[in-house]
């Protein structure tokens, strides 16, 4: 049984799914192989989630592993799920100093986005989606959208002036999501 490197036999920086074609063709051939799975793969990020400590034995010198059986590329595969004490400290300790620094980051875009006038509701339903969907550290309690009247003039509005027209803004609770949270750290 040969063993070939798949890091070197299929990686391509062109094409998105270089590493599922290259798992199939190494199958095909009947070749065993070995390579790192990348934490892009949702699987492994499941795998690593799920993993409960006590399932980890002592390799030694600090590291620890799990076997998972696991399947990507319709091949059935062995996944081996290794931890090191002194990785997972190093890791925290940088984790922990960009914590704050990204959900400030996060909170500051949003407090750009809640000044955004949109000119229809929709528009700024779809912004908050979007932004929603990008911020990695926050979830919202809840968001609404607010109509705010505009006048013709500056200053206060005379008493029964109607408004010429509407603009909409966004307002949102933001919350420190500890899920996402969790995946961060993957």
């Amino acid at each position: 049984d040969k063993v070939i490197d798949c890091g070197i036999t299929c990686c391509s920086t062109s094409g998105g799914s270089w590493l599922f074609r290259g798992i199939r063709s190494l199958d095909e051939q009947q070749q065993k192989f070995i390579t790192r799975v990348p934490m892009t793969i949702k699987s492994a990020k499941e795998a690593l989630m799920n993993l409960e400590p006590e399932q980890l034995s002592h390799i030694g010198n600090g590291y620890s592993g799990c076997w998972v059986d696991a399947d990507y590329g319709s091949v059935s595969q062995k996944w081996l799920l290794i931890h090191s004490e002194q990785t997972t400290k190093r890791e925290q300790v940088t984790f922990y100093k960009n914590l704050d620094k990204n959900i400030t980051k996060e909170l500051k875009a949003l407090g750009q986005l809640k000044k955004k006038r949109f000119a229809c509701a929709v528009d700024a339903e779809q912004a908050m989606s979007d932004f929603a969907n990008q911020c990695h550290l926050l979830g919202f309690a809840q968001s609404t959208i607010v109509k705010e009247p505009i006048y013709s003039g500056r200053g206060r509005p005379k008493k029964d002036e109607k408004p010429t027209g509407y603009h909409y803004l966004i307002d949102a609770t933001p919350y420190t999501d500890l899920e996402k949270v969790k995946l961060a750290k993957l």
